[in-house]
């Protein structure tokens, strides 16, 4: 004879696995998010993300958001309610994390001092792009717009022979001093 059990840990366990599966699933589908594949972090404070050359320390925000769920929903085990409302809740909790993983971003890049106004307003794409070279450390492959659309409208700019003669000078530069600069190990 199996006995009541007052307390529901299994239900408990399955909605917060289901909990976890949906928010690492929509995790993995943002855009931003998915680079910063989860992590649980167990402190509290704040964290030193920078040091050098401008100090950085960030407290880790929490996240929240509020619910509410009407008892008739686990009494009648109204399925699509509850998917709404699971939905809601981790969609709200990813957008707050993605505006904070942003803000880190942004503010971190600013500590380092790979910050970068990338307004084209006033100004042509090639200059804006080598200012952008002259600024950032070297990337073998050279650095290149996320959006392809964007990507798509910056073909259709021609550069011009100044325009690419500054790149190839600048990237010839960078190359040389990241050959000569790069740490080496000797096999013996």
């Amino acid at each position: 004879m199996t006995m009541l059990s007052l307390t529901l840990t299994k239900y408990e366990a399955a909605i917060n696995g289901l909990h976890d599966e949906v928010q690492f699933t929509l995790h993995m589908q943002d855009e931003i998010l998915r680079l910063f594949p989860p992590v649980y972090v167990v402190h509290s404070g704040i964290t030193r993300l920078v040091s050098s050359p401008n100090i950085l320390d960030k407290p880790n925000k929490p996240i929240k958001t509020k619910v509410s769920i009407e008892p008739s929903m686990f009494l009648e085990t109204d399925v699509l309610k509850f998917k709404d409302i699971i939905l809601r809740w981790v969609l709200d909790l990813l957008k707050q994390q993605a505006e904070q993983t942003l803000e880190v971003s942004l503010e971190t890049g600013e500590a380092v001092g790979h910050s970068f106004n990338f307004d084209l307003r006033n100004r042509n794409y090639w200059d804006a792009y080598i200012e952008l070279l002259e600024k950032a450390p070297y990337q073998p492959l050279g650095y290149k717009p996320l959006d392809p659309e964007i990507e798509k409208r910056v073909k259709e700019i021609p550069q011009t022979p100044e325009q690419l003669q500054r790149i190839e000078r600048i990237q010839q530069a960078k190359r040389e001093e990241f050959l000569r600069t790069r740490r080496t190990r000797r096999l013996s």
